[in-house]
């Protein structure tokens, strides 16, 4: 008898120790989504203006950019779009620690297909699929 009052007693604590444990969980998850929340809701309210990718394909004023994997933008160039290269000597970087670059202005026709570049844009462009360039940056 004292044996099965031992064993109920201990598949009780048991129980209890996982309800217990369960519910912090569940309190601190809850903490952690609400905090997650508030994190993405003050990133919604800023604005972007630069987006950096690969292009994908270019057609007669346009490119179309790879953001990661599952994002593209639609990026036109006009008159008013500065584009530029900017060559890093990675020597310069390391043995003098310096931000050493060379910016040489390029035309549209020398981007390539698998370029990775850098666009600026004089508007808020975070949720835009097609946006006017103010800037393209090659950087090699």
């Amino acid at each position: 008898m004292r044996k099965f009052i031992v064993t109920i007693t201990l598949i009780i604590l048991v129980v209890a120790s996982f309800t217990v444990g369960y519910y912090i969980g569940l309190e601190n998850g809850k903490h952690n989504i609400a905090q997650e929340i508030l994190d993405v809701m003050s990133f919604s309210i800023c604005e972007i203006d630069m987006v950096n990718g690969r292009i994908s394909e270019i057609n007669d004023n346009s490119v179309i950019l790879e953001i990661g994997l599952l994002d593209t933008r639609i990026v036109t160039v006009n008159d008013n779009t500065e584009i530029m290269k900017i060559y890093i000597d990675p020597f310069l970087l390391v043995s003098q620690n310096l931000t050493e670059m060379e910016e040489i202005d390029i035309e549209f026709g020398e981007l390539m297909v698998g370029d990775k570049i850098t666009v600026k844009a004089d508007e808020n462009i975070k949720i835009k699929k097609e946006f006017v360039a103010s800037k393209i940056i090659l950087i090699e």
